[in-house]
């Protein structure tokens, strides 16, 4: 076995803990959505902020996420995240379950320009 490997298999550099802040901006409506990776280990508190503009065509449009990892989505209600949403700004945070690739999909309704941040500490 290779010593500079892991549980997982996965090198040093990529399974350990980083603390590190990931930004991104699209634009997304309709039945579509922007879908991002981000490699978290377990007992890190990840963060997720969605910012989105006001439509000039649709008054209240809106925008927002999803957090899954293998299949599971983790919900408000799965006692996993807190959310706190503003004019225009969703946030939630949480303490990361299990260590693996966490998928963030946003969605919005009927079309938006968003600026997505995600915290890992």
């Amino acid at each position: 076995m290779n010593d500079d490997l892991q549980a997982g298999g996965m090198p040093p550099e990529i399974y350990s803990p980083m603390r590190t802040t990931a930004a991104a901006e699209g634009e997304i409506g309709g039945e579509g959505h922007n879908s991002y990776g981000v490699f978290a280990v377990e007992g890190q508190r990840l963060t997720v902020r969605i910012e989105w503009d006001k439509s000039e065509e649709f008054e209240d449009n809106g925008a927002g996420f999803s957090i899954d990892e293998g299949g599971e989505t983790f919900a408000e209600d799965s006692g996993v995240l807190t959310s706190s949403e503003g004019e225009r700004q969703r946030t939630s945070t949480g303490t990361v379950p299990r260590t693996g690739l966490y998928t963030i999909s946003v969605t919005a309704h009927p079309i938006a320009t968003y600026r997505l941040r995600v915290t890992l500490e």
